[in-house]
């Protein structure tokens, strides 16, 4: 859905701590429309530093690609860094028919349509069940590089990493590094045991300026940091689509 980015949606933006710069400025988006999807919501220090479109997002990650029109839905958990050039692949054209074309199941293309109109077709179109492979998800702490293009429907899971100009097709697991077309898993960022343990601790749930550490802290002490801390979950109150209609 459109919005009109007016001086209201700015202050909600600015007050929530959601921002479409890496400045915190607005100025490129005031009287534009931008484009959200109805399942819309953001938490706090999140950033969309390019183009009009948001999707759901937790706090401390950014796009510094254009958000995907066709991937409005997508869910980003937090701390995650996506570079420019994301693309997801659309639908599939169904091959069990007798032709692949959209004139069989797409009710919003004119070509489609307006021929039926205007010759008072019987023709009748279908959905094309094969179309939607659901949302995109990409969890916490992932890195996406450039020019990634991904399938809709996948997972990425927590702490991952797409190299530069990768096609993923398939889900990728917690703490792998995968690239290529379509994309493998080169290595992981960790041994096995330190992957469990992180994705036990889950210390995303956390704010990191509650970290009293360094930030080069070596990967074992910061396990052991986060189990011997009394933190307490980070818990934002999130901007959402209800919010800015």
């Amino acid at each position: 859905m459109k919005i009109l980015f007016d001086e209201n949606v700015k202050d909600l933006f600015k007050s929530s701590d959601v921002y479409l710069n890496i400045k915190g400025h607005y100025q490129r988006a005031l009287g534009q429309y931008i484009n959200v999807h109805p399942s819309f919501k953001a938490e706090p220090y999140s950033s969309f530093n390019n183009g009009l479109n948001v999707t759901s997002i937790g706090s401390f990650s950014y796009f510094n690609s254009v958000v995907p029109g066709n991937s409005l839905d997508m869910q980003v958990g937090r701390y995650c860094s996506i570079a420019g050039g994301l693309t997801v692949m659309g639908g599939n054209h169904p091959m069990d028919r007798f032709t692949t074309s959209s004139i069989t199941y797409d009710r919003n293309f004119i070509i489609c349509t307006k021929s039926i109109e205007d010759d008072d077709s019987h023709f009748k179109i279908k959905p094309n069940k094969s179309n939607y492979k659901g949302q995109v998800i990409i969890g916490n702490d992932v890195w996406i590089g450039t020019r990634v293009t991904l399938s809709r429907g996948v997972n990425i899971g927590d702490g991952a990493v797409v190299a530069s100009n990768a096609l993923v097709t398939k889900d990728v697991p917690p703490y792998a590094i995968v690239g290529g077309n379509p994309a493998k898993i080169i290595r992981y960022r960790f041994d096995k045991d330190i992957i469990s343990e992180l994705c036990r601790i889950k210390w995303w749930q956390y704010k990191y300026t509650d970290f009293d550490i360094e930030s080069d802290l070596s990967i074992d002490k910061f396990i052991n940091f986060i189990d011997t801390s009394d933190l307490e979950p980070y818990t934002p109150p999130q901007m959402k689509f209800s919010d800015i209609q």
